[in-house]
């Protein structure tokens, strides 16, 4: 099997072989189970939302997730000062960063 070497601003296959000691078995596994407990993730965030992303951004950089890694830090950050945060971008980059990673995926 030829496995694909994706990036976009979305996911790296670089800087997850970074993280992961160049274990691309290791890589695969991840992100499958990523995509299977993190399904309908942003449907559960009316409530918890320092706790879920939080246990969201510990995995981001093993994922090759670095956009969603820095999402998750903004908002994090925001939380912990009681300032405003923009959901919605958060939003989008989780759902685009779930697709990259479903895209990996299929292609390997």
């Amino acid at each position: 099997m030829v496995h694909i070497k994706l990036k976009n601003n979305y996911f790296s296959y670089d800087i997850a072989m970074q993280y992961l000691a160049n274990s691309e078995a290791l890589l695969i596994k991840l992100i499958k189970s990523f995509l299977n407990n993190y399904e309908g993730f942003i449907d559960t965030l009316d409530s918890d939302v320092y706790d879920k992303i939080h246990c969201l951004k510990g995995i981001t950089l093993n994922l090759g997730a670095e956009a969603l890694f820095t999402e998750c830090q903004t908002i994090l950050e925001a939380i912990k000062k009681g300032e405003d945060y923009d959901i919605d971008s958060f939003k989008e980059c989780f759902s685009k960063t779930y697709i990259a990673l479903k895209s990996f995926i299929n292609k390997n």
